[in-house]
């Protein structure tokens, strides 16, 4: 699997192997390594109340150990402040362990999923022996509902998913899932994620627009998009990596990405700064280039209208007409007359460059703000514009083959 998944889930014997503390080695790490907000934590609903048990018999053991060894000889004889009752000792108990898997899941964007994704798979599971069930352990229901949860997950937002566990045949049944990456440790997990943290994995070079997109690029960034503005800060990295390694994946997010939460590492990695010109080829024709980035702005203006309206004003004039099409799409969204008196220069420009989108200089003319006093200046040479008689470009080209 090319990319390590951010959404990870936990097995119980984890917890258990740590003695059910959040401050060992292994935890620690995990937390000092991924800033908070940057994993997200399933946590299956059976998953989770097989954890809260195992809190309750831990708290309970703690509870007995504390009162026999306050009743044990010579403690019993020392004039100790009286203990609460072991009931209410192992109410306090559970309390903290509590309140420690609480301060835990806070590090993380916790999903909680459902007891069970699709009971009937789990049927299936059962009579045929198939993962987590086997003949030596025929009773694995929890596990089966857990994989079912992830089953579910994965089909809902198309995320691949990392799990770090123990139990030989629940690893079976995850092998058997090209979304599911296994562990056998924390510190494996963290290991893996260190190539890309680095920038290590990184590809050099400039970006190749004719590099086709690789399948799991295309399964990260449909999963990454399909999130919205609820992701997190290394699945943001992520993709701004992504779309520097392959020209394929740069097209698919501009054409796809529709949250405003883009915006800021777009701009600060500077993709909104040059939209290319047109260019004329040897044998006389122009070509004229679409500009993906702009895409990406209109269909996000809704979201962020002030930073979009910015960055086009930052833009360098341009004579591709393409460009100046999408900047007069972005005006009539604005739909203000101190839209069209930002950017009247850009707009003039695009009617005199003009091949095609007259709809939209028709769309502009039925603005009722177009007739706003603050545009007393622009609006006459705005009709100017366009009613004005241009000479045909070809002229001399056309009378010299009349002759």
């Amino acid at each position: 699997m090319r990319h390590v998944p951010t959404s990870l889930y936990i097995d119980t014997e984890v917890f258990k192997r740590q003695g059910l503390r959040f401050d060992t080695k292994a935890f620690t790490a995990l937390t000092d390594t991924f800033a908070k907000g940057g994993l997200r934590l399933l946590v299956p609903t059976t998953m989770e109340r097989e954890l809260l048990r195992h809190f309750s018999r831990e708290a309970e053991k703690a509870a007995n150990a504390v009162t026999n060894a306050h009743k044990a000889y010579p403690v019993s004889n020392l004039a100790l402040v009286e203990l609460p009752s072991q009931e209410e000792l192992k109410t306090k108990c559970i309390e903290e362990i509590n309140r420690q898997w609480s301060l835990f899941k806070e590090h993380f964007v916790v999903e909680n999923l459902p007891i069970a994704g699709n009971l009937e798979d789990v049927v299936d599971w059962y009579f045929e022996i198939r993962p987590p069930f086997s003949e030596k352990k025929p009773k694995e229901f929890p596990d089966a509902f857990i994989l079912s949860a992830l089953d579910q997950h994965h089909k809902q937002h198309h995320a691949n998913i990392a799990v770090v566990g123990f139990d030989g045949d629940f690893r079976q049944a995850c092998a058997s899932r090209r979304f599911i990456l296994y562990f056998p440790d924390l510190e494996k997990y963290i290991e893996a994620f260190r190539p890309e943290m680095s920038g290590n994995e990184r590809l050099p070079g400039d970006v190749d627009l004719t590099k086709p997109i690789t399948t799991e690029d295309l399964t990260e960034l449909k999963a990454l998009l399909a999130r919205g503005n609820q992701v997190t800060p290394i699945e943001i990295e992520r993709v701004m990596r992504l779309l520097e390694s392959r020209g394929s994946n740069y097209d698919y997010f501009f054409q796809n990405a529709d949250a405003a939460v883009w915006l800021v590492p777009l701009s600060e990695r500077g993709y909104f700064l040059n939209p290319p010109n047109a260019e004329q080829t040897t044998e006389g024709p122009y070509i004229v280039p679409w500009w993906p980035p702009l895409e990406y702005l209109i269909r996000i203006f809704d979201a962020a209208p002030a930073e979009v309206m910015d960055i086009i004003s930052a833009l360098p004039n341009t004579g591709n007409f393409r460009v100046l099409e999408g900047i007069l799409k972005i005006v009539l969204k604005a739909d203000s007359a101190d839209a069209l008196l930002r950017f009247s220069l850009l707009i003039n420009a695009f009617i005199e460059n003009c091949r095609w989108g007259h709809e939209l200089i028709i769309s502009l003319l039925k603005k009722p703000f177009i007739f706003d006093v603050h545009l007393s200046d622009v609006t006459p040479a705005l009709l100017l514009k366009i009613v004005e008689f241009r000479r045909d470009p070809r002229e001399q080209e056309k009378q010299s083959r009349r002759k």
